[in-house]
């Protein structure tokens, strides 16, 4: 093996992929919806807020979901999937699944998270059903504009 770009998954023809240590660094600060978002964090829910962490460490600073829902809307561009394989996800994913522009939104934890592999395969479906469902939300959100 040699030769190739020592980094072949930092950037392709039409598509880059970013690292950021927080989602105010990452999400919070554009003005165009990233195609996919992985949150590789903590989530919490108090029985009534939804929060996700703002960055990997769950002792540090959460957001509220609704926060970030709302800087998603004002946006320009669809965000194709939201991965949350975090505690409490299915909370957030209900208020990010509102957002006008986002398409797939996993995120099935009404509790605590014990596996994050259990959490991460289910939200790395197969190409096939994931191809199914965005093409069911596009078809559903065109029905509901």
């Amino acid at each position: 093996m040699g030769g190739g770009d020592p980094h072949p998954f930092t950037v392709t023809d039409d598509i880059s992929v970013e690292f950021f240590p927080t989602i105010t660094e990452g999400l919070m600060n554009h003005n165009e919806a990233p195609f996919a978002w992985i949150h590789v964090g903590h989530g919490d829910f108090d029985g009534e807020t939804s929060y996700l962490s703002d960055g990997p460490e769950g002792d540090g600073a959460y957001l509220k979901t609704q926060s970030i829902a709302s800087a998603l809307e004002s946006m320009k561009g669809i965000c194709s999937l939201i991965c949350l394989p975090v505690c409490h996800s299915h909370f957030a994913k209900v208020i990010l699944d509102t957002c006008k522009n986002t398409l797939l939104v996993s995120g099935s934890a009404r509790d605590f998270v014990t596996e994050i592999e259990s959490q991460c395969i289910e939200a790395c479906l197969p190409y096939s059903l994931l191809k199914a469902r965005v093409k069911s939300q596009i078809l559903d959100k065109k029905r509901h504009a």
